[in-house]
């Protein structure tokens, strides 16, 4: 064989081995169909493989591959086992509830602005009282009064509603642009003005402060959602969520008033503040009990639930809000300065107290005593009973002698 054939041959068997998978030896051949076909089949493989044993070499050194992926749980499960774990608790949906809330917001606000500015013009602005923004997010108050008259509950009211609403001086003023006399009261006033000033021209000088007024459709909306104009007077005073207002008067069997269904809540709170040893709270909680009933004229209960508060006022029993030990640790003038907190004689409790004294009955203290038994209690009922007889029989109220036997009870308590 030819030396020179040989050293082809040999050349040739080092490119197939080395470059066989990218057809060169065909290419070397002249056979381009078959280096073509090598170089796009055997030779994409071969790339392929040597980046996967590259990338896995690489790996061994790379520690963040071995890092374990966070697990996002499902909603649902998380859901369920929330429910399952808590005992007497709803987990609602909040995307289902949102639209129902949302609509009793825009009622809210729809009613309470009608009832506040029925009779009254569309202002600037910075005429409407701050409370619109805060409590309603009402932004534009101007555009706003003017959407109800477009959705037709306001209607621009009668002239004689209008002269009505005007004040004396702006009265006197349009008399006496026309010379008229300005003596008398205010129906005097009106009277002169439409008995000399064209109708016309009237309207004319009072378009400016032209007021609006109830439509019969505005009438039913404010009568048939009342209890929603109370919600505003009382419901925030009282603590209570228009949310949780909203959920309780829904699960009611009937149609009950705001104050029906804030009993419902403030009496449940009562209980929950009771069993949870939340004292401060309690007390405050009857106090609103207290107001509720007295705005129903309900007195003699109303009397009853403010004897309850001023029990647990003097009872000393707030001294619970400390740890023990952090009593201990005091020294006796801040001992002292804690008994201000401790036993408390509110002017306002005490003031209600004096006024509904013709239903005072002797056993109403005896009840209070029975219906909020308490962990500890430095005022006993006689000294108790002793407080109530001097505020409806003494001329005063000796406060800081009470105060200092309650005081002297605790810190020998100690």
């Amino acid at each position: 064989m030819d030396l020179s054939i040989k050293e082809n041959r040999i050349l040739m068997f080092f490119i197939t081995l080395f470059t066989g998978s990218f057809g060169v030896h065909w290419f070397i051949q002249k056979n381009y169909k078959r280096g073509i076909f090598y170089l796009f089949t055997f030779g994409g493989f071969f790339v392929c493989w040597l980046y996967d044993i590259c990338k896995s070499f690489f790996d061994i050194f790379d520690d963040k591959k071995f890092i374990k992926p966070k697990v996002v749980p499902p909603t649902q499960p998380i859901q369920h086992n929330i429910v399952n774990t808590i005992p007497n608790k709803t987990v609602s949906n909040y995307n289902e509830q949102k639209p129902i809330k949302q609509d009793y917001i825009n009622l809210y606000r729809k009613v309470v602005f009608l009832r506040n500015y029925n009779g009254s013009p569309i202002r600037d602005n910075d005429k409407y009282p701050r409370y619109l923004f805060y409590d309603f997010k009402i932004t534009n108050p101007s555009i706003f009064h003017k959407k109800l008259v477009t959705q037709g509950f306001l209607e621009p009211g009668s002239i004689d509603d209008t002269l009505k609403k005007l004040r004396i001086v702006d009265l006197k003023e349009i008399l006496h642009s026309y010379k008229l006399p300005v003596s008398g009261n205010k129906d005097n006033l009106i009277s002169r003005l439409k008995d000399n000033v064209p109708e016309e021209t009237l309207k004319f000088l009072i378009n400016d402060k032209s007021i609006l007024v109830l439509t019969e459709k505005g009438k039913k909306l404010l009568k048939e959602n009342q209890d929603l104009i109370d919600y505003h007077s009382y419901g925030l005073r009282w603590q209570i969520q228009l949310d949780e207002y909203i959920k309780v008067k829904k699960s009611l069997p009937f149609k009950g008033s705001f104050f029906d269904v804030a009993w419902g809540i403030l009496d449940k709170r009562k209980l929950d503040n009771y069993y949870d040893k939340e004292f401060e709270a309690l007390a405050s909680t009857i106090y609103c009990m207290s107001e509720l009933l007295g705005k129903e004229k309900k007195y003699k209960q109303s009397l009853q639930f403010l004897l309850a508060v001023f029990y647990l006022d003097t009872s000393g029993v707030f001294s619970l809000t400390y740890d023990r030990e952090f009593i201990k640790s005091r020294d006796n003038e801040e001992l002292e300065k804690m008994c201000n907190i401790i036993f408390t004689f509110a002017p306002g409790i005490i003031e209600q107290i004096i006024h509904y004294q013709k239903y005072f009955e002797p056993g109403m203290i005896d009840e209070v005593y029975a219906f909020y038994p308490l962990p500890l209690n430095y005022c006993s009922k006689k000294l108790f009973e002793s407080m109530i007889k001097e505020l409806y029989f003494n001329d005063f109220f000796d406060e800081e002698k009470y105060f200092n036997i309650l005081k002297d009870k605790f810190l020998k308590s100690i």
